[in-house]
C-alpha cells in the first residue's frame, strides 16, 4: 500500500491511497465469494451451483461496491492510526479503480483541539435531577381517558356524506395554489384554527377562497405573521362514528387485553415511559448545552457547512439565521461527543454494529448504525454517572 497526504487549513487532511491490484484482491476476493455463495439458480440449492455457471449471476458492481467500502474503511483506519489521527465527520471519497489496482482520495476532517468543561461534574448534576423528576412523574385520570379517546378516534368507522362538514367530520380536501391533497378531522387543531373554521358548513365539490393572518410564533418561522392566500376544494365528506368501548372494541386492540383494567394499564405505562423519555431527552440537551458552554474548540467551518446544508433539507421553513445557529450548535454537540468517547474509550465494537444491522448489507447502513450506537453509549456513560 502506498499513501501520502497534504494538510489543508482548518483541520483538513487530503489523502491518497493506492493498492497493487494484489492487496486490492484481498478484500475483492471474500466480496465475491460471499455473493457467489447467495447465488439462487434454479434446480441447486443456494451456493450449490457449479461455480463456472454461478460467476455469470453475481452482481459485480455490487462485489466492487463491498470489496471498495471494506478497502478504504480499514485502509484509512490504518493510516490514521500511523499518522495518529482522530478523524471525525464522514470522510468525502473519490474512488478510482483501474486494471493496475484501486486508488482513491480522501479529503478528512480532522480532530481540532478541544478543551471539554467538566463533563463528569455536569453529568452528575443532571442525572440527579433527572432522577428526581422521574420520582415525581404523575398521569392523570385525564390524560389516561384522553388516549382511550384517541384510540377510539383511530377506529373510528368512516361513511362518506354530502352533507355541509361539521366538527368531528374527516375531510379530503386539495389546495389548489400548492397542489397538495390532505385529510384531517375538523375540530382537532392540525391545522390553524381559522382555517379549519373556513371548511365548516361546506360540503363535497365546493371551492373555497379566503385569506389567514398567520400567527406570530407559527412553526414555520418564514411564515410567522404573513399573509396567506388559500383556495381550497372539498373533495369528500366523511361522518364519523367512533366505536363503543366494549369487550370487542378492548380485543381488537390487542391478545394482551381482555378487559377494561388491562387496556388503561398499559395505556398508563406508556404515557409514563413517553413522560420518561421526554425529560431523559431535556436533561441530555441540558448536558451537551452545559458542556458546550464551558468548553473550548476551534470547529472547522467545513463542518458547519455540512450540517447547515443538511438542515437546509430538514428544517423546512426555517429561517437562515436559525439554521445557522442550529448548525453550529449540532456541529459543538458531535465535536462534544466524539471528545467523551475519545476520552472515555466509547466506540462501538464491530459486533455491537453488525448485531443492530440485524444482516443488512449496505455500507451506509453501517455508518448510520455506527453514529446511532456512539450516541446512545455516551448518553448512557454520562446519565449513569449520577
Amino acid at each position: 500500500m502506498k499513501s501520502s497526504h497534504k494538510n489543508l487549513p482548518g483541520s483538513l487532511v487530503e489523502l491518497s491511497v493506492e493498492l497493487s491490484l494484489e492487496e486490492f484482491n484481498e478484500y475483492w476476493q471474500p466480496a465475491f465469494d460471499q455473493a457467489l455463495s447467495q447465488v439462487h439458480m434454479k434446480g441447486f440449492r443456494p451456493g450449490q451451483a457449479p461455480r463456472e455457471m454461478a460467476k455469470n449471476a453475481v452482481d459485480q458492481e455490487k462485489v466492487f461496491e463491498k470489496a471498495a467500502h471494506e478497502a478504504v474503511k480499514l485502509t484509512l483506519n490504518k493510516v490514521a492510526e500511523e499518522n495518529d489521527w482522530t478523524i471525525i465527520d464522514k470522510p468525502q471519497i473519490s474512488i478510482d479503480s483501474h486494471d493496475k489496482g484501486f486508488k482513491y482520495t480522501a479529503k478528512l476532517i480532522l480532530f481540532p483541539e478541544i478543551k471539554l468543561g467538566n463533563y463528569k461534574k455536569i453529568a452528575e448534576k443532571w442525572s440527579k435531577k433527572l432522577a428526581e423528576e422521574k420520582k415525581s412523574l404523575t398521569i392523570t385520570e385525564k390524560e389516561v381517558e384522553d388516549s382511550i379517546e384517541w384510540l377510539r378516534n383511530s377506529r373510528a368507522k368512516l361513511t362518506e356524506t354530502d352533507r355541509p362538514a361539521q366538527k368531528g367530520d374527516a375531510v379530503e380536501m386539495t389546495d389548489i395554489i400548492q397542489n397538495k391533497h390532505d385529510k384531517f378531522i375538523l375540530g382537532q387543531g392540525n391545522f390553524l384554527p381559522d382555517f379549519e373554521k373556513n371548511l365548516e358548513n361546506h360540503a363535497k365539490g365546493e371551492e373555497l377562497n379566503f385569506s389567514l393572518e398567520i400567527p406570530a410564533d407559527y412553526w414555520k418561522e418564514d411564515l410567522r405573521s404573513k399573509k396567506m392566500d388559500f383556495k381550497i376544494k372539498i373533495d369528500k365528506v366523511f361522518n364519523r362514528e367512533l366505536p363503543e368501548i366494549n369487550e370487542e372494541f378492548i380485543k381488537s386492540l390487542g391478545k394482551n387485553f381482555s378487559n377494561l383494567d388491562d387496556l388503561r394499564k398499559s395505556v398508563k405505562d406508556g404515557i409514563f415511559t413517553e413522560k420518561e423519555t421526554k425529560e431523559r431527552d431535556k436533561v441530555r440537551l441540558k448536558i451537551i448545552e452545559e458542556i458546550a458552554q464551558e468548553s473550548k474548540m476551534d470547529i472547522p467551518q467545513i463542518m458547519i457547512d455540512r450540517v447547515e446544508e443538511q438542515l437546509t433539507k430538514e428544517w423546512k421553513g426555517a429561517t437562515k439565521e436559525s439554521i445557522k445557529e442550529g448548525a453550529k450548535k449540532r456541529t459543538a454537540t458531535q465535536l462534544i461527543i466524539y471528545k467523551i468517547v475519545q476520552l472515555e474509550s466509547l466506540s462501538p465494537t464491530e459486533e455491537e454494529v453488525k448485531k443492530e444491522m440485524k444482516g443488512i448489507d449496505n455500507p451506509e447502513f453501517y455508518d448510520y448504525i455506527y453514529s446511532v450506537i456512539r450516541n446512545r453509549k455516551v448518553f448512557d456513560f454520562l446519565e449513569k454517572i449520577g
